[in-house]
């Protein structure tokens, strides 16, 4: 993760000494919850114990290569405070002499977009000793409301038993949510016939209604007779005959022999054959058939075992 200024990067071993000259400030741990350090071995086992893991990162200059800081985020179970189990609490620190720069802010907002982009959180939780509103302008700068909650954070190995302000960011409303592919039919039973064969869709399609909706794990998608949805839209369609290439559906399996496997069953199952399986240049052994009505069908790997 990067800006034009920052880069964020696990914590390495050779990164010790830099972190002992960021992290024995007498006054940097004290605002954050942590006692100076006193040894570059002191860091060396900080950066073991609390550094190595893929939550936690190393804010560095580019100009420089110079390590300035520390930013990350606790899974709900590591939290400081109580928080949901989809929600992360950020933390968060840049050595003295890059202070009132923007670097903490920087970096705090690619740590945001990770965790509601990557992560899928529904909210990130933080939290600032009172008598440090600097750092609760970070989060403000951010996009973090306050709580209006005072607390504590008992697991600090500094400050323990101060007061801490609690904020808090809800993750951005999605303007969409991607929702079903629909397929037209010239014939419903059919085509039911074949997806539930064929890749064990499952429906509770009556028979008769129009509107079939068929699920596979977390996809669905819709059949609907082409004539049927003319007399509802009014309008007359004109539809590719035979394998039109206009739609794909795209399947996953896990490994190279479950594409051939697959691509047999889909055949035995009446599909059309496309591209019969074929391992391409880039690393996918791939395949495509055909279903009833003409949309094309790939059922690809990028696993050989």
């Amino acid at each position: 993760m990067e800006t034009d200024r920052i880069v964020l990067r696990r914590w390495r071993d050779a990164d010790a000494e830099a972190l002992f000259k960021c992290a024995s400030d007498p006054e940097l741990g004290l605002r954050a919850g942590w006692p100076p350090h006193q040894s570059v071995e002191e860091s060396l086992e900080t950066i073991h114990t609390y550094f190595n893991n893929d939550t936690t990162w190393a804010i560095v200059l580019k100009e420089t290569n110079a390590i300035v800081g520390c930013v990350g985020y606790h899974r709900a179970e590591n939290s400081n405070i109580t928080i949901d189990s989809d929600c992360g609490e950020v933390g968060y620190w840049v050595a003295r002499p890059y202070w009132n720069q923007g670097l903490c802010t920087e970096a705090l907002q690619l740590v945001i977009d990770h965790c509601f982009k990557e992560q899928g959180y529904s909210a990130l939780w933080g939290t600032h000793f009172v008598d440090n509103p600097a750092s609760g302008k970070v989060m403000e700068k951010c996009g973090f409301h306050a709580t209006g909650e005072e607390t504590t954070c008992p697991n600090l190995l500094v400050g323990n038993d101060k007061p801490v302000r609690v904020l808090k960011l809800l993750a951005p409303k999605e303007r969409f949510r991607f929702n079903t592919i629909g397929l037209f039919t010239r014939d419903n039973k059919a085509t039911v016939e074949f997806y539930t064969k064929a890749f064990g869709f499952t429906t509770e399609w009556d028979g008769v209604q129009p509107n079939v909706e068929m699920a596979l794990g977390a996809m669905r998608i819709i059949l609907f007779p082409r004539d049927a949805f003319e007399q509802m839209v009014s309008h007359k369609f004109q539809y590719p005959e035979g394998l039109n290439g206009t739609v794909e559906l795209a399947f996953d399996v896990p490994t190279f022999a479950d594409v051939d496997k697959e691509y047999q069953h889909a055949l035995a199952c009446g599909a059309t054959s496309i591209l019969p399986p074929t391992t391409e240049p880039w690393g996918q052994r791939t395949c495509y058939v055909a279903d009833p009505d003409g949309n094309l069908i790939e059922i690809g790997s990028f696993a050989s075992k």
